[in-house]
């Protein structure tokens, strides 16, 4: 696939997320705990999730 083709595709996604009023870019996130604390208690075999995009 060419560059512009990949281009096209992209900005054709682009322009369906922001008819749907989707917001494609994360401009804001709430941070629920520092390096720090993420650090003191990480567990080897744990499921965490680094952000939650909200719309």
């Amino acid at each position: 696939m060419e560059i512009s083709e990949i281009r096209r595709v992209r900005l054709d996604k682009l322009k369906s997320l922001e008819e749907h009023s989707i917001a494609p870019y994360c401009t804001r996130f709430d941070r629920t705990h520092s390096i720090s604390e993420v650090l003191a208690n990480f567990e080897e075999e744990k499921e965490v999730s680094f952000f939650d995009k909200r719309i």
